[in-house]
């Protein structure tokens, strides 16, 4: 959980695990994440931005006949183990995906996907049922980086969890998977 002054936030939801489950054999643990360090915050890592690839064909640098990046990260193409969404221009719907390979090689494989019109993949199902008399232009947007698969996968869990049914993608064997159980505290904060 984050880090709060002397561990308060951590303190109290151990106090509350022990009150709803006093009898357990199998005890949570609950502990803090590490504060942002100032350093990160006052100095810019690269100030000069994230470069476009050299491969003219990744749809996550460049335009292709049926996908648009987003800029608004600057994470590369090359990033492995990444949260990503790709969002219909035509419509508000959209696909809400995770890799543990480079971006760039998943991105390629939606690419071909719509190239060869393979009828089984989200994105081309969403074309040749909401828009079979237009060629949409899927915006390909990169959100997050992440250090191991779990959290990156629950990430993604939660963002399909937290979409409008009716606007994903997502086929329904990717996201039937059981709800994440989240504990809240009541009482005020000091």
């Amino acid at each position: 959980m984050p880090a709060t002054p002397g561990g308060v936030l951590a303190s109290r939801m151990q106090k509350r695990i022990a009150e709803l489950n006093p009898s357990s054999v199998n005890q949570l643990k609950v502990i803090e994440k590490g504060g942002v360090k100032l350093k990160n915050i006052l100095v810019e890592k690269d100030p000069f931005g994230t470069k476009l690839c050299q491969n003219l064909r990744c749809p996550v640098c460049y335009e292709t006949e049926f996908t648009k990046p987003v800029r608004c990260s600057k994470i590369p193409c090359t990033s492995m183990s990444v949260g990503y969404q790709i969002k219909c221009n035509l419509c508000d719907c959209r696909y809400e995906g995770e890799t543990g390979r480079t971006i760039r090689l998943r991105q390629l494989d939606h690419l071909s996907d719509l190239e060869n019109r393979r009828k089984d993949t989200p994105l081309v199902k969403h074309w040749l049922k909401m828009h079979p008399n237009q060629k949409p232009k899927f915006q390909i947007k990169i959100l997050k980086k992440f250090s191991d698969p779990l959290t990156r996968q629950v990430d993604e869990g939660l963002r399909i969890y937290e979409t409008n049914p009716q606007l994903i993608l997502n086929s329904k064997s990717e996201a039937n998977h059981p709800k994440i159980t989240r504990i809240s505290l009541e009482g005020s904060t000091h």
